[in-house]
């Protein structure tokens, strides 16, 4: 606390502080409720079962603080191990770099409860030995040795947190991610619990992403109020900071109990008031601090901005404008112009639940929107004049960039690229559009985003060329990586998945390609794309069951072809038994060497040794793919 002597002044130390993450039981507010869920689902999963848990916002909304302070609750917990990884603080965007931080702060989690003798030796922290393409491999077999220690000697279970987690795309693209969704389904003693924007919410969302329906959600939004109060009064109890009530409910009002909005105004005003010598905060000085946020504020406000459709942007000037909250029909009324920018009713409506979704806009007794943030209006009346909405809209509705160029582009990214590959494409070409991929957006969405901004910009002929490359390194993995084909039954779909998650570790290390049916996109004429695959295949897994045996479509349309290139030497083909089931009455079968080698079933006493069969499988084939 300051020290108030006569006819001294004494500076308060600034207890506010914003733009990084908050850590200590101290200066945590709020966040009950969403605490509260992850430790009733940590609980209430037993051993040998799991939930993974994603924790989603918008930036600067407390997701890393939610983690610091999960890892103070958890730690002196005998049940859990908490770990925190922060990915975004790697670098360079090395994998041998990533693996070892992720090893060596479990080592250091294991230590702090004084049981880092029992864990098992890790390969990858003799990084030096590991052959580059093998990084993946190694990762793996250390971690599930970890994971078989954990079960058998009754270790504390691992609690593994990444911040950031959509960062991994930078550590080697759709592999990497590939490869992460394999880790999280293997590890059954880890929980992971992954943080990151709405970006993240998309790829939870999207049935081609590898993050697609494996987390229960947990979603940060604004502080309560009682919370958001405590982020001002605790700190200024500290230090002797007096201001009423009803200027903490300005601020609040203003900062729409946003964690980070508060304390930088807070942070403003107490450096204001040690300039004025002045240890109570008046009205007038809550006020100045607000009027100069559109300042202090810009480059937390020009993100958001630079990150949303021209479309979106006049929405927002136009409630700007207006100062209170208002329905989508008296904003369509100030600028007539706007309708010819939307084709429908269902569209119009579209722009405005994309804004409430990202956490801009909320919506009030179901027709009035309003800003979330009123900090966001003032920064828009402030920076933004009709000559950057309206001319922009103008330019646009009459057309002047080349229809026919931008009716390739959109055909090009649409047919050459799945949702994932068009997020990396973004995430390093157009981050400014990555960040803003809204939450449930669909592929169409997404390239009208990017279009629109690349015309804007006049990066047309930038994303020509990136198209361009893009079909060309394609090509050029097609040819270079070998094509392993899995034939099997839908209804052994979960037997084949495991058998997926091993394989994928070569795929993550750049060894093979991997191909099964499951990739077939809706509307494709699937027994095309079947035959074409096989085609082009290297090696043949048959995931061998009874139900295998007994399909009609896999006996007269696929077996027939791969059998004829396996008589040329064109094709390895593997049988894989894979459960109990006559294999050796087959004749074409029976004459062909099967795994594992005793012709024992994989999935053999409750899957028992599968992993052990499956990761023989896997280095079977990595040795067979090169000698390619």
């Amino acid at each position: 606390m300051a020290i108030k002597e006569s006819g001294t002044f004494v500076k308060l130390k600034n207890p506010y502080t914003f733009g990084v993450p908050v850590r200590g039981e101290g200066n945590f507010f709020g966040r009950e409720e969403e605490l509260q869920l992850i430790f009733d689902t940590l609980e209430n999963v037993p051993r040998g079962q799991k939930q993974d848990m994603v924790v989603l916002g918008p930036r600067r909304i407390g997701k890393s603080s939610l983690l610091y302070r999960l890892v103070d609750l958890l730690t002196p917990s005998k049940d859990f191990v908490p770990v925190y990884v922060d990915i975004q603080n790697i670098k360079p965007r090395k994998t041998r770099l990533l693996f070892l931080k992720i090893l060596q702060k479990i080592k250091e989690g294991y230590e702090q409860k004084n049981l880092v003798g029992e864990l098992p030796s890790f390969s990858t922290l003799e990084s030096e030995r590991i052959p580059g393409d093998l990084e993946f491999f190694a990762l793996d077999e250390d971690l599930s040795r970890l994971n078989n220690t954990i079960a058998t000697r009754n270790l504390p279970r691992l609690v593994l947190m990444f911040d950031e987690v959509e960062l991994l795309v930078e550590f080697g693209g759709q592999d990497t991610l590939d490869w992460f969704r394999s880790l999280i389904q293997n590890l059954l003693y880890t929980i992971f619990i992954v943080a990151g924007s709405e970006r993240l919410y998309s790829l939870t969302q999207d049935y081609g992403s590898p993050f697609y329906n494996i987390f229960k959600t947990i979603e940060l939004r604004s502080l309560t109020t009682d919370a958001a109060r405590k982020l001002i009064t605790v700190p200024a109890a500290t230090v002797g900071l007096e201001i009423s009530s009803s200027d903490i409910n300005k601020i609040l009002e203003y900062a729409g109990n946003n964690p980070y909005f508060i304390q930088g105004i807070c942070h403003y005003l107490v450096e204001s008031l040690n300039q004025k010598h002045q240890y109570r905060a008046y009205s007038e000085d809550v006020n100045q601090v607000i009027q100069k946020a559109a300042d202090d504020f810009s480059a937390q406000f020009n993100y958001i901005w630079g990150g949303i459709s021209q479309v979106q942007r006049t929405v927002l000037y136009l409630l700007a404008k207006r100062m209170n909250p208002q329905t989508i029909d008296a904003l369509m009324a100030d600028l007539p112009q706007f309708e010819d920018l939307v084709q429908s009713r269902h569209e119009e409506q579209k722009i405005f639940e994309d804004l409430v979704e990202q956490q801009i806009l909320k919506i009030e007794n179901g027709i009035y929107y309003s800003f979330i943030i009123p900090l966001f209006a003032n920064w828009i009346r402030s920076k933004v004049d009709d000559e950057t909405i309206v001319k922009p809209v103008t330019l646009h509705i009459e057309g002047i960039t080349d229809l026919n160029t931008r009716t390739r582009l959109r055909r090009d990214l649409y047919q050459l690229f799945t949702d994932s590959d068009l997020d990396i494409l973004v995430f390093d070409h157009f981050p400014t559009v990555y960040d803003r991929f809204g939450r449930g957006m669909g592929k169409d969405e997404k390239i009208a985003l990017l279009l629109d901004y690349v015309v804007r910009v006049d990066q047309i002929d930038k994303l020509s060329d990136l198209l361009e490359e893009f079909k060309q390194t394609r090509q050029v993995e097609r040819t270079a990586r070998p094509t392993i084909f899995i034939s099997y039954s839908h209804k052994d779909e979960m037997e084949k998945d495991v058998l997926l998650s091993h394989l994928s570790v070569l795929q993550s290390a750049g060894l093979i390609n991997l191909w099964s049916d499951d990739r077939i996109g809706p509307g494709t004429d699937w027994e095309v794309e079947i035959r074409q695959a096989i085609a082009r295949a290297k090696v043949a897994i048959l995931h061998i069951t009874a139900d295998f045996l007994t399909s009609d479509f896999i006996l007269d349309k696929q077996i027939p072809t791969l059998l004829e290139r396996y008589s040329h030497d064109d094709l390895t083909v593997m049988p894989v038994i894979a459960k109990p089931c006559a294999w050796e009455t087959v004749d074409w079968l029976r004459k062909m060497e099967v795994r594992p080698r005793n012709g024992k079933p994989i999935w053999r006493e409750g899957g028992r040794y599968a992993d052990e069969e499956l990761a023989k499988i896997t280095e079977e084939i990595a040795a067979i793919v090169r000698n390619f």
